[in-house]
């Protein structure tokens, strides 16, 4: 790949077309790598992530030695700027439809949550509630864990009950072999108060 791309000399065809369409397959290809790499995060495959983590790293050296050689010509630079973009957008599109791996939801409210709660089981998600304090009284945390593929969904539910609830999405990094989220069983825990 390095020898053909540094044998095609500087020319519009190639700074216009070939240069950039070999940037935008990098990066989806990087934004690819990634989203296997957080997947096999989750399922502590370092082997996989090590791999993975060589291959992003190769493809951009790469890409930034292309770059790099062409550098003193002002139209491959623009070229380059947009192909990144342009990938980076691809990238993220496809990372949203094909990642993997589980969220955890959690958000702060005072209203009652029996009826979300409600809803979601007839997801399949179970929820858990803690009391706690907040600066103007007694609220809910709602714990919500997920699969990601199944966020949008489950954001819409919770939005259509607590449209202005200060809520959380985080990364999780790695789930027990006990959990089961997405499941029909539910949870709910409430912590006693201290007096």
């Amino acid at each position: 790949m390095l020898n053909i791309l540094q044998a095609w000399p500087i020319s519009p065809w190639v700074t216009w077309a070939v240069l950039p369409v070999f940037i935008i397959l990098a990066r989806l290809l990087d934004y690819t790598v990634m989203t296997l790499r957080y997947s096999s995060l989750s399922g502590r495959r370092r082997a996989a992530v090590a791999m993975m983590s060589f291959l992003e790293v190769a493809v951009w050296l790469i890409v930034a030695i292309q770059v790099l050689e062409r550098f003193h010509d002002p139209m491959v630079i623009i070229a380059s700027s947009l192909a990144f973009a342009v990938g980076t957008y691809a990238g993220i599109t496809l990372q949203e439809s094909f990642s993997g791996g589980s969220v955890m939801i959690r958000i702060t409210t005072a209203k009652p949550a029996d009826g979300l709660m409600l809803s979601l089981a007839s997801l399949g998600v179970g929820m858990t509630i803690f009391e706690a304090r907040g600066s103007t009284g007694s609220v809910n945390q709602l714990v919500i864990g997920v699969n990601r593929k199944m966020l949008p969904q489950v954001l819409a539910v919770v939005e259509r009950y607590f449209s202005r609830a200060f809520f959380t999405i985080e990364e999780v990094a790695y789930v027990s072999q006990g959990a089961r989220l997405g499941s029909r069983k539910i949870s709910r825990a409430r912590t006693s108060r201290k007096r």
